[in-house]
């Protein structure tokens, strides 16, 4: 995963050094960069049996129309001889890994309406790159007024384990703009989102991702098990869950943005695939606490 990672920091800087020779004017409009870290604490599979806590990483770039990405989690296991899976004495696993390409084009076809359209490539894995989902996405888009806006569209995803067929609808609102004080929300399926904007550098939100299968950084998804997996040899696992969250935002500057936030796990789970595909077992994972920091920089 580190060659992984250093591939796509290779990418951040190239898609930073494309623009870096370009004169500075007003607002930055270049590349951004984002660095994400969380930790998820201490859960309990099945009730009082074994237990994992994770600790999270990763990185984003994106430029333009383009978006590519990493992350990692390390699995801290607790008493694995009472978990339901596994051979009782090896960790289930130690880690999972995504990474991922993908491009959006928003564009207008008159003062009100605009349409979106977005694909995507990612691969989710434990040791060896493995199980690529592939995605489409598009949809219409309506300006109110420069508060209001709203929008709908169809999301498909696919993988050698599942095809996804997905619709959101979103309903934006921004007083003024992300400068000024007041209110901002997108309320909508299947992430929602509200917030108040004290002063320019300062901002509360709250969110939710309806979508059990979106946990933030590398917690959520199908990922495909090493070849010689205690718990199914080249076998699958799946995490899904909700994860309402609280965040703070200070952006001392337009091209700085650090935030520092508390989420709540709830109702997750966890299903075991074997190597074709099918699916064995359902365990349903104890509800927790996380807390996540994000640094953000815009070229």
């Amino acid at each position: 995963m580190f060659r992984i990672l250093k591939i796509t920091s290779l990418a951040v800087i190239l898609i930073a050094a494309s623009t870096s020779l370009l004169p500075a004017q007003g607002p930055p409009t270049g590349p951004t960069v984002k660095l994400d870290a969380a930790y998820l604490s201490e859960s309990s599979v099945e009730s009082n049996q074994g237990s994992y806590s994770v600790a999270m990483a990763g990185v984003e770039a994106s430029y333009k129309y383009f978006t590519v990405h990493a992350a990692q989690g390390r699995f801290n296991w607790g008493r694995v001889d009472l978990l339901p899976f596994g051979d009782g004495v090896d960790d289930p696993w130690s880690q999972l890994n995504k990474i991922g390409l993908s491009a959006r084009y928003r564009g207008k076809m008159s003062d009100k309406w605009g349409f979106l359209l977005g694909a995507g490539v990612t691969s989710t894995f434990e040791e060896d790159m493995g199980l690529p989902s592939y995605s489409l996405s598009g949809g219409l888009s309506y300006s109110f007024s420069s508060k209001l806006r709203a929008g709908a569209g169809l999301s498909l995803g696919h993988n050698d384990i599942e095809t996804t067929v997905m619709p959101f609808i979103s309903f934006g609102y921004d007083y003024g703009n992300s400068r000024n004080n007041g209110v901002f929300a997108s309320i909508g399926w299947p992430r929602l989102s509200a917030g108040y904007r004290f002063s320019p550098e300062w901002a509360a939100k709250v969110s939710l991702t309806l979508d059990s299968r979106t946990y933030q950084l590398a917690t959520g998804g199908i990922y495909k098990l090493r070849d010689d997996s205690p718990v199914y040899p080249e076998g699958y696992v799946g995490l899904s869950g909700y994860s309402p969250g609280l965040s703070l935002e200070y952006t001392p500057a337009p091209s700085i943005k650090v935030a520092l936030g508390l989420s709540w796990w709830l109702n997750s789970e966890m299903d075991l695939y074997n190597a074709g595909g099918d699916k064995q077992f359902i365990y349903d994972i104890e509800d927790s606490l996380g807390g996540s920091l994000q640094f953000q920089y815009r070229f």
